[in-house]
């Protein structure tokens, strides 16, 4: 659960807004509000204690998040919205909009109402007034709203724990039913609903005394590698820890920030990326850092709307800059070498600090800091050996290896099933391929000459974009129309795509295309299962993680293995709801003709790849 609440409308906060006092800064702000939860934990103690108990254990397991608004600066008033969307695992949602107030009085003589509504009603205007509150509630989380500011109220973990230390679950669910039980005693419960409430409470007794038989069982830890990917690290300060996808990249590095700083080694923090929603799931995750951690360090932002560089540059003890790659230089440009040296400088996706853009903005910056580190499924850039030289000179070389065949054994990733299907160029295919070549002929003779990358791409288009794979693609879903089922079909362009849309609408109605200009709410549909089948290009090549996802069809494959191994891994995600997932990649391989025969082309080679990965299974 996310909860977002307005500041608390104590008497000072009244008269500060009367006065227009919105200069008061969000560590005031913040300390207010938790004043206010001291009082209302004492206040409200004597009589609900296990509310209290409950709250505690849902901050601890990472269930509960808790952030506090208030209008933006120069503006008068209160946040005043007051509505809830609650989604189930299979995406139906039910939302509120209103509130009642739920006291005895209020109940008896009031007259207020709520307004409630369901994602299953099937009306458009219901999704709408749904999508809209997501959306709302979305932007006011990720402060992209410009109507308030967010403070994050670092500290509620703690004071909650300090007068509730957290109690097992099964503790808590005990002390629930009893309270149950006590009220129906004295209520018109029919007895047959006691007996299955005590039956209940008998089970939980009974799994409570089996776990404690089975504690002191040695279960292997499959996170092991995460320890040694640390180890490695903290051992060689400098490197690239070359993880795959979904086998716990943020969290290893999260775990190395936490122990350089109690170990006092460290009194920055820089984090660099690519990407407003991976900053903004870094954002989040430093939030929980620093409360689980109970530690004293703020968050600066310089990506977006936030340009906050200048302050860490001033002063960046016990603080964390966290930065796009692409003002990454803004942050460290002018940083002294005493900081530096007590600096650790993370690079995530450190494949893509390879680019030309980045060698010319951060050549020899980061010379001083003592900490760099390097996170990728796939460090080395393929066909570029200065971005790779480069990665290595700026962060170091890779210190630490897990690949996707030891997170498939270790059951990290899920096993999957390789459907390699042949296809032809048409004549069209063909005459596109010569036409590439008498424009190559055409501007050497002119003497302009085109670059060999040029040409490859202008051939690796022709290819990705070839006439023959749409029918080869129509005749194998006509035979596995399932295979579109929770499925992400990878295509080159848009206008490719809707040649493939018609054949898809022949065997599936659920589907949605996600190119650059559709709304992004497409993604979050497609998570909760409204919609089937996505088709898209580049756009979720990273960045995905959507645990059903069970089908990764692709029309577009490039020759770099980094392209392959991000698609596939969007669908090797293992998924709790079905423990025996075996996911499926059907991939195009050309048929070359005879006189080529001899020499693999890319997509056979990229199919030996693949066959390989397809054979490997968990170990147990």
């Amino acid at each position: 659960m996310r909860f977002i609440i307005n500041d608390s409308l104590a008497e000072k906060d009244k008269n500060a807004i009367v006065r227009g006092l919105q200069e008061q800064s969000d560590e005031e702000y913040e300390q207010e509000l938790l004043d206010d939860l001291n009082k209302l934990t004492t206040t409200l103690t004597k009589r609900n204690q296990h509310f209290f108990n409950c709250l505690s254990w849902l901050i601890s397991s990472n269930r509960l998040q808790i952030i506090a608004i208030v209008p933006a600066k120069n503006k008068v008033g209160i946040v005043h919205h007051k509505f809830g969307v609650f989604t189930d695992e299979r995406g139906d949602q039910a939302a509120f909009s209103g509130s009642l107030n739920f006291s005895q009085y209020a109940l008896q003589y009031n007259v207020e109402n709520i307004w409630c509504e369901y994602s299953w009603n099937e009306s458009s205007y219901t999704r709408e007034r749904i999508d809209k509150m997501v959306q709302l509630f979305e932007r006011t989380w990720n402060g992209q709203s410009s109507a308030v500011r967010v403070i994050p109220i670092e500290q509620v973990k703690t004071i909650i724990h300090q007068k509730f230390p957290k109690k097992p679950l099964k503790e808590l669910i005990e002390m629930e039913c009893e309270l149950a039980k006590e009220v129906m005693e004295h209520s018109t419960t029919p007895e047959v609903f006691k007996q299955k409430l005590e039956t209940i409470i008998q089970r939980l007794k009974r799994d409570q005394a089996a776990n404690a038989e089975t504690d002191n069982i040695e279960i292997p830890n499959k996170w092991q590698h995460q320890d040694d990917a640390i180890a490695a690290f903290l051992k060689h300060e400098r490197g690239v820890l070359n993880m795959a996808t979904g086998t716990g990249k943020t969290r290893t590095s999260l775990r190395i920030c936490k122990q350089l700083i109690n170990q006092s080694h460290v009194d920055s923090i820089i984090i660099s990326c690519d990407g407003t929603d991976l900053l903004h799931q870094w954002y989040r995750e430093l939030l929980k850092l620093i409360t689980d951690s109970n530690l004293s360090w703020g968050i600066l932002r310089q990506y977006g709307g936030r340009k906050e560089s200048d302050k860490f540059r001033i002063n960046p003890r016990h603080r964390i800059l966290l930065t796009s790659r692409l003002q990454l230089h803004l942050g460290i440009a002018k940083l002294n070498v005493e900081a530096a040296n007590r600096t650790l400088l993370i690079h995530d996706e450190v494949h893509k600090l390879g680019s030309e853009g980045n060698r010319e903005r951060l050549i020899n910056l980061s010379h001083h800091i003592r900490y760099r580190l390097g996170l990728s499924a796939t460090p080395e850039r393929e066909y570029d050996d200065y971005g790779t030289q480069f990665i290595f000179d700026h962060i170091g070389p890779v210190i630490f290896e897990f690949t996707l065949e030891d997170a498939i054994r270790k059951g990290i990733l899920a096993p999957f099933n390789y459907f390699p299907v042949q296809y032809r160029l048409t004549g069209k295919d063909k005459t596109r391929l010569r036409d590439v070549h008498k424009r190559k002929a055409a501007r050497e003779k002119a003497g302009n000459p085109v670059s060999d990358e040029d040409f490859w791409n202008e051939l690796a288009r022709v290819y990705k974009t070839a006439e023959g794979k749409v029918v080869a693609f129509r005749s194998f879903i006509a035979k596995h129309p399932a295979m579109l089922e929770r499925c992400i079909v990878f295509v080159e362009t848009k206008e490719y795509g809707e040649e493939i849309l018609e054949i898809i609408h022949k065997h599936h109605s659920v589907f949605h295309t996600y190119f650059n200009e559709d709304d992004s709410n497409v993604l979050s549909r497609f998570s909760k299962g409204e919609i089937e089948c996505l088709l898209t290009c580049h756009r979720l090549s990273e960045g995905i993680d959507i645990q059903s996802l069970q089908n990764v069809i692709l029309l577009s494959s490039s020759k770099a293995k980094l392209e392959t191994i991000q698609r596939i891994g969007r669908c090797l995600r293992t998924d709790p709801h079905n423990p025996e997932k075996i996911a499926n990649v059907v991939d195009f391989i050309r048929s070359d003709d005879k006189e080529n025969k001899g020499h693999m082309n890319t997509d056979e080679e990229r199919q030996a790849f693949l066959q390989h990965l397809s054979t490997i299974r968990p170990d147990n």
